[in-house]
């Protein structure tokens, strides 16, 4: 089995693992949302054609607490994830999606037409609450061999070519069923490091406006 298989097999037993406690205190209000069938739109008002004053004008308020404390309780399962991995050949990266991009990201999904003004399944938008990337030093990816035990393996794993923009990147989804959140696995090659977080900084840029009226309402309250 190739490093990324191993790699991809570990997350994916941690993932069903972590989903597992998840459900155990979790389970009515994940209940409530099915991630499939559930829109950004049926989470999220319009802010372009409403006033608001508080957070509860804009999210469904149950939903938005759901985010927090599936956050809160993945702070204290990943704190002391260890991979493993050969240093020589990879780099490694986790990071918990923070609040403000969170509400941002649905934000940006719920207000543009290139996101269909979030008529779309809550699963498309939030796939990333916890992301990870490794970055493949020097070493040939044999991108066709992941893919394939993805597919093998699938609708629990997908493997998406997500190469767009100045961005070269293949990522991987980690899914058990459409009541927990997805996770991200992004792979990188060393090569394309520099190109892909300049591009990440610019993707960032489309959220910054929405992270500025949230702050407001936060401060408000």
């Amino acid at each position: 089995m190739s490093d990324e298989k191993v790699i991809i097999n570990f997350i994916e037993k941690i993932y069903q693992q972590y989903c597992r406690n998840v459900n155990l205190w979790n389970k009515n209000e994940l209940s409530n949302y099915n991630l499939r069938s559930k829109q950004v739109k049926h989470i999220m008002n319009d802010v372009n054609k409403i006033e608001f004053s508080k957070e509860e004008d804009i999210f469904d308020f149950e939903f938005i607490n759901l985010l927090k404390l599936y956050n809160s309780h993945l702070g204290v399962f990943t704190l002391t994830l260890e991979f493993g991995l050969d240093a020589n050949k990879f780099e490694y990266g986790q990071r918990i999606k923070a609040d403000n991009s969170i509400f941002s990201k649905l934000a940006t999904y719920r207000t543009t037409e290139k996101h269909q003004y979030g008529r779309l399944a809550l699963n498309k938008c939030i796939n990333d609450l916890f992301g990870l990337r490794i970055i493949v030093n020097n070493e040939k990816i044999e991108y066709n061999i992941i893919e394939e035990y993805c597919n093998e393996h699938s609708p629990k794993l997908r493997f998406i070519n997500s190469t767009k923009d100045g961005y070269k990147a293949y990522h991987v989804y980690f899914k058990i069923d459409n009541y927990n959140f997805p996770w991200e696995l992004q792979i990188w090659e060393k090569r394309y490091e520099k190109s892909n977080r300049i591009s990440h900084a610019k993707h960032k840029q489309e959220y910054i406006k929405w992270e500025s009226i949230i702050k407001k309402i936060q401060e408000v309250e």
